[in-house]
């Protein structure tokens, strides 16, 4: 095996360092000034490179595809940021259900305990009136035609 000191000169082996640093342009450049001989030398140090560097590379390679993963993998960084996204949604979710429960429990009381509030509630939900009292209805906007000569046909039933 011929050791690229041997083969090249100062200047050749400032070419084998850009060679390996990937600075192809330049490499390439040179290798069709220099020729054949200059090719097989910069080959060899390439193989020279890897047979030495084969365990560095190969773990820089795991490495590589190991951040590719953990960037776009299904349990990536991608999935974590929309992970957060869902949670911070869900919180917000859950704490307008513990107000409305609050308020749920709170109506749920004051119709047990409050006989004015329980009162009030079923006259406006079910209409109901008391024998002495009078209900005056207004026909309303949004309310229909045949509702209103509906409800006044059955105001003159009444009469």
């Amino acid at each position: 095996m011929i050791l690229y000191k041997e083969i090249l000169k100062p200047q050749e082996a400032l070419l084998c360092f850009a060679f390996a640093r990937l600075e192809w342009c330049s490499v390439i450049s040179l290798l069709e000034v220099r020729g054949k001989p200059f090719y097989d030398a910069l080959v060899n140090r390439w193989i020279l490179y890897v047979r030495r560097q084969w365990l560095t590379l190969i773990l820089t390679a795991v490495c590589g595809l190991l951040a590719v993963d953990f960037f776009t993998g299904p349990a990536g960084l991608r999935d974590l940021v929309v992970l957060r996204e869902r949670r911070a949604q869900l919180e917000a979710a859950h704490k307008e259900l513990l107000k409305s429960n609050a308020a749920l429990k709170l109506k749920l009381s004051r119709l047990h305990d409050d006989d004015r509030y329980l009162e009030r509630r079923i006259r406006e939900q079910l209409g109901y009136v008391r024998p002495d009292e009078l209900v005056y209805r207004f026909a309303t906007e949004d309310s229909s035609p045949g509702s209103a000569r509906d409800s006044s046909a059955d105001h003159q039933a009444d009469r």
